[in-house]
């Protein structure tokens, strides 16, 4: 098998395999995470194939502590799960009835694949990446066009039974809207930084404004959010702003074209549509009713002022008592792993960030939003999905500052 054949074949059972992890499509055929176990599997094949002439990368031995701190603390995760779960009177066979994301196995995957992914790292294996999340977000359009005509891509998200109220959001590959959105910031900060010779460039500006413009479908107010922001740290100049008065034109196409489209979409688009609730929301005092509903709830206070104050009482135990995650990945591992596990979260957040030491400061300001600022309105980081998505943007990212891939 030649090189672009084998780089070929990789990048296509990458992208199946994240397609997959990410889509409801595994748990209705399979229900065990299959897309994990490909992607896992795949990585251990490219290694296998792996061009060992190829030079490793710049910053390999300086990743390498990062790297084996994240696969400690996923395996300790992994380790205080199989405590509380065994604790909690389940035996070893009973593990695979669990949700995905309280299972034991989840962390253990995470840190299989962060570990895969390091022995792979090479240029080649970086391009492959590249171009799955390229994949991955290209085909997401046709299913968007298509369902603007037959909606078979919309599902109706309904939460009656906690708060109140009900909204449509687009759902390419049948998945989650959240981490699809998600899925998208990691996609533009690849697109952004990790492409040379851009700034001129029309076609990759066009890029740039579609790449803001399905968080708006996916009705994910805070991606939407991070994402203009990340805008603003690539493109505004505050020297020429504030003493040349000067606006980046591409930023004013790229914003432009995103308030017509969510005009357009409020609008025109499917009725009930999550961002079609926000102005009477806001009028409403309501914007953050869902969140505050399960971050007020009494079970931080429970844990804080019980003999769980120091290891928690298991992924999934916010779940059982209110119906839903905590969609705060803080709350959610104090609640689930105590002090200690809030600990190790907010050490395996720094590892990651300290990878981006010698890159530009956009960079490490816009992979900030990534790393700590979208996990205080989500419950995601028990998720292998994301684990993959964050480790291989801050990987891509931490070569911007060496040669371009």
């Amino acid at each position: 098998m030649n090189i672009l054949k084998r780089n070929l074949f990789f990048e296509t059972v990458f992208t199946l395999s994240v397609i997959l992890s990410i889509s409801d499509i595994d748990n209705i055929l399979f229900g065990q995470d299959i897309g994990i176990y490909l992607l896992i599997a795949s990585l251990g094949f490219f290694y296998l194939n792996k061009k060992r002439s190829e030079p490793k990368l710049e910053n390999f031995l300086y990743i390498k502590k990062f790297v084996f701190i994240n696969i400690s603390i996923y395996c300790l995760f992994a380790f205080l799960q199989f405590l509380h779960v065994s604790f909690g009177g389940r035996l070893i066979h009973d593990l695979l009835e669990l949700d995905v994301t309280g299972n034991p196995l989840s962390f253990l995957k995470s840190a299989s694949i962060i570990f895969f992914t390091y022995i792979c790292l090479n240029k080649s294996f970086l391009k492959i990446i590249k171009k799955t999340f390229f994949n991955i977000t290209f085909f997401s359009y046709p299913q968007l066009f298509l369902s603007l005509k037959f909606p078979i891509f919309f599902k109706l998200f309904e939460h009656d039974t906690i708060y109140g109220g009900s909204s449509l959001r687009f759902v390419p590959y049948i998945a989650d809207p959240n981490f699809f959105a998600i899925f998208l910031i990691s996609s533009l900060l690849i697109h952004l930084y990790s492409n040379p010779k851009s700034d001129n460039n029309y076609f990759f500006h066009l890029q740039t404004a579609s790449l803001t413009l399905l968080p708006i479908f996916l009705g994910s107010k805070t991606a939407f959010s991070v994402l203009v922001l990340i805008l603003l740290i690539r493109y505004v100049s505050l020297p020429k702003l504030i003493y040349e008065y000067k606006f980046s034109k591409t930023l004013f196409y790229i914003l432009f074209v995103l308030v017509f489209s969510t005009f357009v979409y409020i609008v025109f688009g499917p009725e009930n549509n999550e961002f079609s609730k926000i102005i009477p929301s806001i009028i409403d005092g309501e914007i953050f009713s869902q969140r505050l509903y399960m971050w007020q709830s009494d079970i931080v206070n429970q844990i804080f002022n019980s003999k769980y104050l120091f290891f928690g009482k298991g992924f999934g135990y916010s779940r059982s008592i209110l119906g839903v995650y905590m969609h705060n990945d803080y709350l959610e591992y104090f609640i689930s792993f105590g002090i200690f596990g809030f600990i190790l979260l907010l050490i395996s957040k720094q590892t990651l960030n300290n990878i981006l030491k010698y890159s530009d400061l956009k960079i490490t300001l816009s992979i900030f939003f990534l790393i700590y600022f979208i996990p205080i309105f989500f419950s995601v980081n028990s998720n292998s999905f994301y684990v993959t998505s964050i480790f291989w943007t801050t990987i891509i990212l931490s070569q911007s500052s060496f040669n371009k891939i």
